[in-house]
């Protein structure tokens, strides 16, 4: 018989068995969420008028086959030392239902053994420099699969740079103060053995000033004219 294929199923659609040997079986490939459906097989003469769904005995077949779609990896949690990570893996697409597996390999790209490899979530606990690497997560049904990658890289604490930037930053400004304290008290120590130190409160500090100005005004002033008056001198007698 001939071979009609229809929009979207050119390459994808063939027969699995001999049709003239009554074996119309067809097989299916690449199937997707838009091939879900009912199927009709109806058959006929070539020069046969079409048969509809009230003539006839028609076989009806429904398709729920897809193959999964490109899971989702994420991480959830903090990557530091010490805490506990999930890694998830999810399809949006996919019938039957798929199964997610896990496999893992070191910064070295080497391959080690997982303690639960199957289920979308993986669970790590109390993570270290050993729990860096690559995971790859891998979403199966009868149909087909697809996988997605995580990386992994795990952070000591020490690497919250803004925490411990500002400590740093302060003990250091600390530290100066500390330095400028010592060296002015040793400079006064020094001083001291040289002179005495007095102090004044602020009313002698108002008199030394007041003192100051009348001697400034004394000596702008201009020095005072020789008078005429007549002199008196006393002499010894010869």
């Amino acid at each position: 018989g001939e071979i009609q294929e229809g929009d979207g199923y050119q390459s994808r659609i063939g027969f699995t068995g001999v049709v003239n040997s009554g074996d119309a079986s067809v097989v299916l490939k690449k199937v997707t969420m838009e091939d879900n459906g009912t199927y009709i097989c109806s058959v006929r003469l070539r020069h046969d008028p079409p048969m509809n769904a009230k003539s006839g005995e028609l076989i009806l077949l429904s398709l729920s086959i897809v193959a999964p779609s490109k899971p989702e990896c994420k991480i959830l949690g903090t990557t530091e030392y010490g805490h506990n990570i999930n890694l998830t893996c999810h399809s949006d697409e996919g019938s039957p239902k798929p199964v997610y597996t896990w496999q893992s390999f070191n910064v070295q790209n080497q391959p080690r053994a997982l303690a639960a490899p199957a289920g979308e979530m993986l669970t790590l606990k109390n993570i270290s420099a050993d729990t860096s690497g690559f995971y790859i997560c891998t979403s199966t049904n009868s149909v087909g699969h697809e996988s997605c990658n995580i990386t992994v890289a795990v952070m000591p604490p020490s690497m919250n740079f803004a925490l411990y930037a500002g400590a740093i930053g302060g003990a250091l400004v600390a530290i100066i103060l500390i330095g400028v304290l010592v060296y002015c008290c040793c400079c006064r120590g020094e001083q001291g053995e040289s002179q005495p130190v007095k102090i004044r409160g602020p009313a002698e500090e108002e008199v030394y000033e007041e003192d100051e100005a009348e001697e400034d005004r004394w000596e702008d002033r201009p020095p005072m004219p020789t008078t005429n008056k007549p002199q008196i001198v006393i002499s010894e007698p010869v």
